[in-house]
């Protein structure tokens, strides 16, 4: 069995029946978290936050995902952060602006939401949003 000293990355994939996140599990993740197809996930847990190397946040297909918790702003590694198909989000955290090191958001089909935090003016090696297949 898989105890949360063995978890380095985690990829979880069509788990329809995960409706929420360990927290013990994911205080030991290090680079990449990656979620895909898993509708019934509602929230990630505010101590998502604490992940200080993750690079990579694939939230893919969590069609239920209302949003990300404000304590994702504190991911000072994160490179990239995939929502595409997460169509419940209607908004990102107001300080996403504080992820420096963030080089790229995919936002496909994420049709709820309409508008990026103003604080996304703040990042400075920030390259692309992806909307429906163009880069910005």
């Amino acid at each position: 069995m898989l105890g949360p000293e063995d978890a380095r990355d985690l990829s979880c994939q069509s788990a329809f029946a995960l409706d929420k996140l360990d927290p013990e599990l994911l205080e030991q993740l290090e680079q990449k978290l990656s979620i895909t197809n898993c509708p019934d996930l509602v929230e990630l847990p505010e101590v998502i936050g604490g992940l200080g190397r993750l690079e990579v946040l694939r939230l893919l297909s969590c069609s239920s995902l209302e949003g990300l918790p404000d304590s994702s702003c504190e991911l000072g590694s994160l490179r990239f952060l995939d929502l595409s198909h997460c169509s419940s989000i209607e908004s990102l955290p107001d300080n996403i602006g504080q992820l420096q090191h963030l080089k790229r958001i995919d936002m496909r089909w994420c049709l709820g939401l309409t508008e990026l935090p103003t604080s996304v003016s703040q990042l400075k090696g920030f390259r692309a949003v992806v909307c429906d297949e163009e880069a910005f």
